[in-house]
């Protein structure tokens, strides 16, 4: 099991890689990917999110060479991506997410951002952070109610970044 493996009261957090070794799992994951990444999903997120003229597939490769990703699941509906990214070497890590529109403004980003912070205190001390473009309003209320501060040495004009002690 991963540490990036939980469960909260509605969500079940899973590392993607046992699922992505499997072709049949695989197989019905890419579309349920695809239907999820919409235009709005993708709007406060770098350009590297977009899907590619490669498809679904390309984006799935592109993603698992950068960052540990989940699937978060609510019941049985894949409804977002967590990614989890080793940041230097003091156990610095960065979270990044993408919930489906569905599931916005039902808690679930707050519930998944609480439930990590919780994995990770398991473990030994942390440093977390997390990325917010200005104008997300929702991400960065979701960080700051999580025990996340907005530091402005590492912030820009476009991007407000967030961090947080765990442990």
């Amino acid at each position: 099991m991963s540490e990036t493996d939980f469960q909260t009261a509605r969500l079940r957090v899973q590392d993607w890689a046992p699922v992505l070794a499997d072709a049949d799992r695989r197989a019905q994951l890419e579309p349920k990917l695809l239907a999820m990444l919409t235009p709005p999903v993708l709007k406060y997120l770098p350009p590297s999110l977009a899907v590619p003229d490669g498809g679904i597939t390309a984006w799935i490769d592109a993603r698992r060479d950068k960052a540990r990703v989940s699937l978060i699941w609510q019941q049985d509906a894949l409804i977002g991506l967590m990614f989890l990214m080793d940041i230097g070497t003091e156990g610095e890590l960065r979270i990044g997410y993408m919930l489906a529109e569905q599931v916005w403004g039902q808690g679930i980003g707050s519930e998944l951002v609480q439930g990590l912070i919780a994995q990770l205190a398991q473990g030994p001390k942390r440093h977390l952070s997390g990325g917010v473009e200005v104008g997300n309003l929702a991400s960065a209320r979701i960080l700051q109610n999580a025990g996340f501060t907005r530091d402005p040495a590492q912030s820009s004009d476009e991007l407000d970044m967030f961090t947080r002690m765990i442990g």
